[in-house]
């Protein structure tokens, strides 16, 4: 993942941040694995509560081009 100015440690801790890197290293390369690293990145860099992404659904997404 790419190192973001984000303070992650107000959701985990360094231990559990770095389980969550091994878990992900863990995972074989392939679609399950993009796509999981994409919602962590998701997460981190938009601050996004894991309830609020849970919740949304394609109808609610703003898809915006951008120039």
């Amino acid at each position: 993942m790419h190192k973001t100015r984000q303070d992650v440690k107000r959701s985990f801790t360094e231990v559990e941040w770095a389980h969550v890197l091994q878990c992900l290293v863990a995972i074989p390369v392939g679609a399950e694995q993009v796509r999981l690293r994409c919602i962590l990145e998701l997460l981190v860099l938009s601050g996004i509560r894991l309830d609020e992404l849970a919740k949304t659904t394609r109808a609610g997404l703003r898809l915006e081009s951008l120039p």
